[in-house]
């Protein structure tokens, strides 16, 4: 056995791109493409458990690169959600992973071992009966496609380039704050690194969204529309983007990067 092991890291790549948009500008789905061949047993598979566990559910979606057909084995998660009736007496949910993970996400991943996770969860939240939320139709709109059920994304009015998707940076500072709070022993540190790295990046675009007239969560874009007009800051855009990649074990050192980037972020938002 050698002494030591390479780590491999993963390259930061070009996935992913900015959402087309109509004669009239109202932002496309690129959520609806055709599953990938490779990838459609599995999301067969999610579908009955979801079932199975949800048995009046209203819908399930996927979304992510599988949805947008761009999936790459070994790389590429399976992000699904579903939409279920509010249970009497039980508190409203508006995001929460499924109770059931433990127990079928490993079965599944050893049944499909190219996936690299699966992050299943599901809401209350159905357009026109819980309160408008902007974030959850623009997800349901342009970034998702009905799987299972009724798909109200077809009830939803379309989306223009307006600030309105600009939904990142109303909350970074607290989020940014939260961030530099966690302690340096946490068990979850690398998920929170990511966490807080893909909102950075997405407030980065949110930065110059006016100025670029195109819309992206792709985080690859969100970091090259940033560079365009903050050259000078493309080490540290990219230094977010390789972390996410390959989140550091020591949080304290991604936490003393944000405490400049992050608040620099700050300041200019302020100043925009």
């Amino acid at each position: 056995m050698l002494p030591f092991s390479f780590v491999t890291m993963i390259e930061i790549q070009a996935i992913g791109g900015y959402y087309p948009t109509d004669v009239q500008g109202y932002l496309q789905n690129i959520a609806n493409q055709t599953i990938q061949e490779t990838y459609q047993p599995l999301v067969k598979d999610v579908i009955e458990v979801y079932q199975t566990y949800f048995p009046n559910l209203y819908s399930i979606y996927l979304r992510g690169s599988v949805a947008r057909g761009t999936a790459q084995k070994n790389i590429s998660d399976l992000d699904v959600f579903a939409i279920v009736p509010q249970q009497k007496e039980r508190k409203y949910i508006y995001w929460a992973r499924v109770a059931w993970s433990r127990e079928v996400v490993p079965q599944l991943l050893k049944k499909y071992p190219f996936v690299t996770e699966l992050d299943l969860a599901y809401s209350n939240y159905v357009f026109g009966v819980t309160p408008s939320n902007t974030a959850f139709n623009l997800l349901l709109k342009v970034q998702s496609k009905c799987i299972y059920g009724i798909d109200y994304a077809q009830q939803i009015p379309p989306f223009k380039l307006t600030s309105d998707l600009c939904i990142n940076k109303k909350w970074y500072k607290q989020d940014l704050q939260g961030f530099l709070k966690i302690k340096s022993d946490t068990k979850k540190a690398q998920k929170q690194i990511q966490a807080i790295l893909k909102i950075s990046l997405r407030v980065c675009f949110e930065l110059v969204f006016e100025r670029e007239q195109k819309y992206t969560n792709s985080l690859y874009y969100c970091a090259q529309s940033f560079k365009t007009y903050y050259p000078e800051k493309s080490f540290a855009v990219n230094q977010c983007l390789h972390w996410y990649l390959n989140p550091p074990k020591n949080i304290e050192q991604v936490q003393n990067f944000l405490k400049d980037f992050g608040n620099w972020l700050l300041v200019e938002l302020q100043e925009a």
